[in-house]
Formats: structure tokens, sequence, C-alpha cells
């Protein structure tokens, strides 16, 4: 089983944002260290559709707050209702040749619908964009300590330049069994509220951005929830990411 418990959608918007105690990020898994409240895909290009040229983004999670349903907080619809099951392991029920990993799932999700995210103070504007997403999780060894996200993202509408693809993540660390409530609060917790209580760093190097629990700056006291939580950019195809 992989260490790592992580709540995922067919509709780009990754975590659960508080709405419940199953793990959204958990690490590990049934620790009650949770490491994220809400996140997902960004895709940003410069478009065209019958109005005219815009900037466009879409987004599968825009900042707002916790507690509330996440399919209102993205600009994401699915294009199908099922997310689909495989596994590597032949004594596996969901065994299948195709496979990546011991578990792997897949949902495909696009941006061609004009709704309104939660939070946003404009409709969003289609680029017309078809997004296959892929998580792949092992049990074995270092494997069993992160979880993939792979996109492949098809543009099914006019031409693009000049596109970014990024994540929009609000990790924060925290001990979700110190919390009597839920959502946590200030209220219900020794340890005070959950939020703005963190350490960040980016490495460069690895292209690696990672995030733990710190109640203050005098003191950290990260013994109150000590996992560190990641996230790492493993590549690009096709060009190069600067």
């Amino acid at each position: 089983q992989n260490k790592l418990g992580m709540s995922i959608t067919n509709y780009g918007f990754i975590g659960n944002n508080f709405t419940t105690r199953s793990a959204s990020m958990e690490y590990p898994l049934g620790s009650g260290y949770e490491h994220l409240v809400r996140g997902g895909l960004w895709v940003g290009a410069l478009a065209v559709d019958d109005n005219g040229g815009f900037t466009g983004v879409s987004a599968g999670a825009i900042d707002g707050s916790q507690g509330s349903a996440s399919a209102d907080a993205t600009e994401f619809t699915p294009i199908s209702s099922k997310i689909t099951v495989r596994s590597t392991l032949p004594n596996s029920r969901y065994f299948n040749p195709d496979a990546v990993s011991e578990l792997d799932y897949s949902s495909t999700f696009w941006d061609g619908v004009a709704k309104r995210a939660l939070g946003n103070n404009e409709d969003h504007r289609p680029m017309k964009l078809e997004v296959r997403q892929d998580n792949y999780a092992w049990s074995f060894a270092e494997y069993a300590h992160f979880v993939v996200f792979h996109y492949t993202i098809k543009n099914v509408g006019p031409p693009l330049r000049n596109v970014w693809v990024g994540m929009y993540d609000e990790l924060q660390t925290g001990p979700k069994n110190a919390y009597n409530c839920w959502p946590p609060s200030s209220g219900c917790s020794s340890v005070g509220g959950w939020f703005a209580k963190k350490q960040v760093a980016y490495t460069d190097s690895l292209r690696l951005f990672t995030e733990s629990y710190c109640q203050n700056i005098i003191d950290c006291r990260n013994n109150i929830a000590p996992p560190m939580a990641g996230m790492m950019l493993l590549g690009a195809r096709p060009g190069t990411v600067v």
C-alpha cells in the first residue's frame, strides 16, 4: 500500500478542501498529518475565440476558503464520469497489461464550459483544452512515499501561443487528530489555528518545492507535525521548461 493518501477528481482539483476528514494529502497515510488543503492544474496561453484574442487561464483550483465543495472551485469539467483503475499486479482485480504502476488512476476533463469558479470575480473564457490525468502509485521501497501526476494536455480549439503549464497547491501541514472539529479552527485544538504555520523552501537544481510545519519564527515546534511535504517537477515534453 502506498504511504501517501491523496484525494483526486475527474475535474482537475486535487485534495478535498477539508470538507471531510478522509485523506486530502495525508502522509504517512493513517498518521493524521495532512499537508494539502486544495490544489489543481493551471494552463495559461495567448488564445483566440469568436470574440477575438485574449490572455486565457484555465485553473483546476483557485484560492478560496476551506470547507467549500471542490467541484465549485475549478474551471474544468469532466469529459467522462468515470475514473479508470488499472494495476500491474497479476493478482489485482484491476490487472491490466497496459498499466504503468501498481495502481493507476486515469481521468479526463476539459475547460470548454464557460462557468465561474467559486471565489472568482469573472467568468471563465474557454481555450478548448482537453486534459488526461494519470496517477501512478507503488507500494515498495522509496516508491511508496509519493504519487505521480502525469498530465497530457491537448488543444482542440484554435492555435495557442506562449503556453505555460503549472500547479496551484495550497500546502499546509498540520496534525488532523489534534482537532475535535472539522474543518480545523483555532477554537477546537490546543495547537491553535491550522494556517500560517509553515516553512517553505525551493531547491532549484531539483525543481522541488517543500513545505513543513512551523509554529512560529522563534520556535517551529515541528514535532507537532514532523513529516515534510513536497511537489517536484519530473519533466515535460515536448520542449523544455526553464
